[in-house]
């Protein structure tokens, strides 16, 4: 993976008011497009213990303030999967991925990273 992908990350925010309300204290993220139609998201979420079952979510904005894209992120397990993160699970560190299709032609200026349940 070459540097010359990777997002800058300036370009991606937190909502970290959200973030204290599910148990998370702090994230690490890194986003790279492989391709013009691609953008995956990796990080790690930090915490004591989180409040609630959670999913990582992506919004993915143009120049203009609009919404290009969206997702959620990767289901875990096998068999019967689940995208929610569950605090029984949840021992103060757990990665995520997230992968979004974005819109052919359309540029990136902003990745919104947040939890929801």
């Amino acid at each position: 993976m070459a540097n010359k992908n990777r997002i800058e990350v300036s370009k991606i925010q937190r909502l970290i008011s959200i973030e204290k309300k599910y148990g998370i204290d702090d994230m690490n993220l890194f986003a790279y497009m492989p391709n013009s139609k691609e953008l995956i998201i990796y990080g790690e979420i930090y915490g004591e213990r989180l409040t609630n079952s959670i999913k990582m979510m992506c919004s993915v904005y143009d120049n203009e303030g609009d919404i290009i894209a969206s997702g959620e992120n990767s289901s875990y397990s096998s068999g019967l999967v689940t995208s929610y993160i569950e605090p029984q699970c949840f021992e103060g560190i757990f990665p995520f991925e997230i992968q979004v299709n974005i819109p052919n032609g359309n540029k990136i200026d902003k990745i919104r990273i947040y939890p929801i349940n």
